[in-house]
């Protein structure tokens, strides 16, 4: 994959980027977390 093409993907995930690294982040955390 190109340089080019990784950002034009990247670029598609802007207003989902936060939700994702959430989500990403809480599937190698196993502890429960209370909101």
């Amino acid at each position: 994959m190109s340089k080019q093409a990784l950002l034009d993907k990247a670029e598609e995930w802007i207003p989902w980027r936060t939700v994702a690294t959430w989500f990403l982040w809480r599937t190698i955390d196993d502890e429960p977390v209370e909101y």
